[in-house]
């Protein structure tokens, strides 16, 4: 069953001290407690399900949205310096010794296959490249998948001196002050299902038998933790040949794959030429296999729907079986083809 997944991060502050005022002690017992409650769908679009015409099986093809992540890092920030480090599981509970009347900066963040780094007082996630060259033009670097990335960044967490911030209760002749902090942990990486709609439009069988692998392009490699803002390092796209089997249906034949993206791309910088960065341009190039011309390569705009959902979905291409007939009659492929971007993208420009 698909989930929608939203993550509750449950975290007390458990301040255990004499019963005195809180200024003629310098520190106190932070005991931190994360839940993870998943589901998902407030992320898509609420129409999702009657988009996916693929039956995704989740028994067999795995969860088709957000799994629980296991471990999560808490750091806690002084000064902009990491003062202290713990490690949770879900649903666990750690204890760290922290100052009074003090601000700290707490940062949450689960541990995945995407690397997280640290640079210029920002801590970022960022998804490494390959050695596959893009399909269209070489200039689109292709990065790694990304794994599912879920973080939250509390920017100003005060333990005050005041007796008035703290519940007071009693627990085996000691005053403990709890302080309490609801917060949210939220998936900072999208999931995108991509089904590939071929439809006999013309009559004849239809020519495709797979889809060997797909690109999607335009998307960004490295993300801040901190703002949750995407970074701007150039155009990238990600690349895979995990292609469900084909579900017929009476008049097309659907594909579906289940990819992973850290985020779209920022707003356009000003000044930039159209082949540093295209903005809002997203595509994907297709090699599907035929039974009469081998395979057959095309690109479909898929824009509009990224826009549609900035937060991942359901993203639908539809391919004609005309289509597939006359690239492999020609060699020339089907779709539009980069350069013919280009051209009107200068026009409007």
């Amino acid at each position: 069953m698909f989930k929608k997944i939203l993550v509750f991060v449950g975290l007390l502050l458990l301040v255990s001290c004499v019963r005195k005022p809180l200024y003629l002690r310098k520190d106190c017992v932070v005991d931190v407690g994360v839940t993870v409650e998943t589901s998902a769908e407030t992320f898509w679009n609420k129409t999702w399900r009657d988009s996916l015409v693929y039956k995704w099986d989740e028994k067999k093809y795995g969860p088709i949205g957000y799994s629980e992540p296991e471990d999560i890092t808490v750091l806690f920030f002084n000064g902009g310096e990491i003062e202290t480090e713990m490690a949770l599981h879900s649903g666990g509970r750690k204890s760290v010794q922290l100052d009074f009347d003090k601000n700290y900066k707490v940062l949450f963040f689960n541990k995945t296959m995407t690397t997280v780094n640290y640079l210029d007082g920002d801590y970022y996630v960022e998804t490494p490249s390959t050695e596959t060259r893009g399909y269209i033009d070489e200039k689109y670097e292709t990065v790694f998948q990304p794994g599912e990335v879920f973080s939250l960044y509390l920017n100003n967490l005060y333990l005050s001196e005041d007796y008035g911030d703290y519940e007071v209760v009693y627990e085996n002749g000691k005053t403990v002050y709890i302080y309490n902090i609801d917060a949210t942990i939220k998936p900072v990486s999208y999931i995108y299902i991509v089904q590939f709609i071929i439809i006999n439009d013309d009559g004849a069988d239809i020519e495709a038998k797979m889809i060997n692998n797909f690109t999607v392009s335009g998307i960004s490699a490295k993300k801040s933790l901190f703002t949750e803002k995407s970074l701007y390092t150039g155009r990238k796209q990600i690349s895979t040949f995990d292609i469900k089997e084909p579900q017929i249906m009476p008049d097309s034949i659907v594909f579906a794959s289940r990819i992973t993206v850290l985020d779209l791309l920022p707003e356009r910088e000003e000044g930039l030429a159209w082949d540093e960065y295209i903005n809002h341009l997203y595509y994907t190039s297709i090699d599907v296999q035929t039974y009469s011309y081998g395979i057959v390569s095309g690109t479909k705009d898929i824009t509009e729907q990224i826009k549609e959902n900035p937060k991942g979905g359901v993203i639908t291409v539809r391919i004609m079986n005309s289509e597939l007939k006359a690239g492999g009659e020609s060699g020339e492929g089907f779709g539009i083809s980069l350069g013919e971007w280009k051209e009107h993208l200068i026009d409007v420009e």
